[in-house]
């Protein structure tokens, strides 16, 4: 038999300043940031479709890419909601990535999409009153710069490193 889904109930993400401008501007920025920087891995101009997600001219190279300010006084240091609409918009194309990024680091995790959805299943869940639902990404760091995705469903976490990218400054 299959485990059982984890869900927070009713749950919520964590307080945030990102509706604030200066939190809002620094997400956009580093989101912009990372655009650019995978653009230049893929080798093709990454174009908005969403605030989230983006495609090359031809649509099959797909990226979405997530942002988080740090969360300095929790167990876990950044916080990510991954819909299913992502994933489904990810499916459709056929290089495909999830980049996390956060406003404190000079790193980013560059998932391949299929890596990520084998863990999917060990992550916690929210399921709004709308039925719309998503999971929820909590980035641990364990030792400074040794990054894990939190797996509450599995024995051990994920180690973050062979995803690990630097982001040149681009002026």
């Amino acid at each position: 038999a299959a485990a059982a889904t984890p869900q927070e109930v009713g749950a919520s993400a964590p307080p945030a300043d990102e509706g604030t401008d200066s939190g809002l501007a620094a997400i956009n920025e580093k989101r912009e940031e990372l655009i650019k920087m995978m653009s230049a891995r893929v080798g093709a101009a990454l174009l908005r479709k969403s605030r989230a997600t983006f495609w090359d001219a031809s649509h099959r190279t797909r990226v979405v890419c997530s942002i988080s300010k740090p969360y300095l006084g929790s167990i876990y240091r950044y916080w990510y909601a991954y819909h299913p609409s992502w994933d489904d918009f990810l499916a459709e194309g056929s290089s495909l990535n999830v980049v996390f990024g956060a406003t404190d680091l000079d790193v980013a995790f560059v998932v391949p999409r299929d890596e990520l959805r084998e863990r999917l299943v060990h992550l916690l869940t929210t399921t709004k009153p709308d039925g719309k639902r998503y999971w929820h990404i909590k980035i641990l760091e364990k030792t400074p710069r040794n990054y894990f995705l939190q797996l509450p469903g599995a024995e051990e976490d994920w180690p973050l490193l062979p995803f690990q990218v630097g982001i040149k400054a681009t002026n």
